[in-house]
């Protein structure tokens, strides 16, 4: 019995330790401008296909937006809806990190955007791709 507590303790022990989770939390309040991206992610080739991913949206190191993913039954697909902040009408360089739940491991996505107040990038019949694959081309206006 001992050595089973021991072992649960030294699991439970190392999920704190060794976990990735991102822990983001945007400032919305602090910016009076806004745009969206409607997205999913690809990682080495295939679609996330969980709730628990999580995507975040930097400018430099500063978090911009942050979202978790939703199921759409229609497309059986997760999606990505993710409100970006900022205080300019456009010219800043959004880059984007995924949480990838299922290898406790964030992950830095190559595309980006600039940002461009009120803009709308993707929608469910053609999201954008965000991805980890640097064959990808950069998301700069309406897709």
């Amino acid at each position: 019995m001992k050595s089973f507590l021991i072992t649960e303790l030294a699991a439970l022990l190392s999920t704190f330790v060794f976990s990735q989770t991102p822990n983001w939390s945007d400032n919305s309040g602090d910016f009076n401008n806004s745009m969206s991206v409607v997205g999913v992610v690809e990682l080495n080739g295939a679609e996330l296909r969980s709730a628990t991913n999580e995507i975040g949206a930097f400018v430099g190191s500063e978090l911009r937006g942050t979202t978790t993913a939703f199921y759409v039954s229609s497309k059986d697909r997760y999606f990505f809806l993710i409100t970006i902040y900022s205080d300019v009408v456009s010219g800043e360089t959004i880059t984007y990190k995924v949480y990838n739940e299922s290898e406790n491991e964030v992950v830095d996505l190559v595309n980006t955007s600039d940002f461009t107040i009120d803009l709308i990038l993707g929608e469910l019949d053609n999201p954008v791709i965000l991805s980890d694959d640097a064959g990808s081309v950069d998301v700069t206006g309406p897709v």
